[in-house]
């Protein structure tokens, strides 16, 4: 789970990646419950894993926390994809952040002593917090409409869980 000031959001480590990367919608949900953002423009191509193409033309600079220490970090806009967040190699270089897949532990180079876990837990097998709050947020912001109601209207914003 990446934190923000306003909460976390989970995060996928993918050493595939060559930039990390945000949602669309996750980065509209942190703007508007006033997450301190500051956009740029860029102009990118890329390929996901599933082989599809996309062009990023966006990239937002926000202030990031993992196991307790904080960045103000790049990541490109996506308008789309598998993950809400994903910490790409710019990231783990940035942060010296070393992975020990056997162990599923992640700990960064200038403090060796802390590590955290990765990994799905049972907790976030669950329908996860942050969509919750993505959910109610949208549902007060539109006036309260029914969840069967948001689904219908915006169903590229939500996924089948």
């Amino acid at each position: 789970m990446l934190r923000f000031k306003i909460g976390e959001v989970p995060a996928l480590i993918d050493t595939g990646a060559q930039f990390s990367c945000i949602r669309t919608e996750v980065l509209e949900y942190l703007f508007l419950r006033g997450q301190p953002c500051k956009f740029s423009l860029c102009s990118l191509s890329y390929t996901l894993a599933d082989g599809t193409r996309h062009r990023i033309r966006d990239a937002v600079n926000l202030h990031v926390k993992l196991l307790g220490f904080a960045w103000d970090h790049e990541l490109k806009v996506l308008g789309g994809g598998p993950f809400p967040v994903i910490l790409g190699l710019d990231f783990l270089c940035r942060t010296r952040m070393l992975i020990e897949v056997s162990s599923k532990q992640y700990r960064f180079g200038f403090a060796p002593d802390r590590c955290g876990t990765f990994g799905r837990t049972e907790a976030t097998q669950e329908v996860e917090p942050y969509l919750q709050s993505l959910e109610a947020g949208i549902s007060q912001a539109i006036g309260g409409l029914e969840n069967s109601s948001i689904f219908a209207d915006f169903p590229h914003l939500f996924s089948s869980t």
